[in-house]
């Protein structure tokens, strides 16, 4: 039996090797054991992101429908073959709806405009205020 968390994790690795899974029984037997000692050090105690929650893995802006007169009205979502049921903290990931082609922000800081961004080109100021606007969203998202 294991008794160290950090004992019982590596035992836990090292016992899971993909060539030991059909040939050693025993080691996975007491891998099985390790990560039974180890679950109260992994998963949140808190309860109300414990319990199961429907998620939709391929939420992105194509497999929402709007209403064209009121674009803030979502009509229908499709692609429900990678919904699944889980525990919340399983499913705290940035959804792909958020997954722009843009520097990761980092930490809960909001983003920041050029200071002189007024004295900069047209262009490079609406590309600016784009990732600004991008950036701002994917921090607002880790803060709700």
């Amino acid at each position: 039996m294991c008794a160290e968390p950090a004992l019982t994790a590596q035992i836990a690795i090292d016992s899971l090797r993909p060539r030991d899974i059909s040939t050693y029984p025993s080691k996975n037997l007491n891998a099985s054991q390790c990560y039974l000692v180890m679950i109260k050090y992994i998963l949140p105690t808190d309860q109300s992101i414990q319990s199961s929650c429907p998620w939709h893995d391929d939420l992105h802006v194509e497999n929402i429908f709007v209403n064209s007169e009121s674009l803030t009205k979502v009509t229908g979502i499709v692609d429900w073959r990678w919904v699944g049921l889980g525990p919340l903290f399983k499913h705290a990931c940035q959804p792909y709806l958020l997954d722009y082609n843009i520097p990761p922000t980092v930490g809960l800081d909001r983003p920041a405009l050029s200071k002189n961004i007024a004295q900069r080109d047209p262009a490079v100021q609406k590309e600016s205020n784009s990732l600004y606007l991008k950036q701002s969203l994917c921090v607002f998202y880790k803060t709700l």
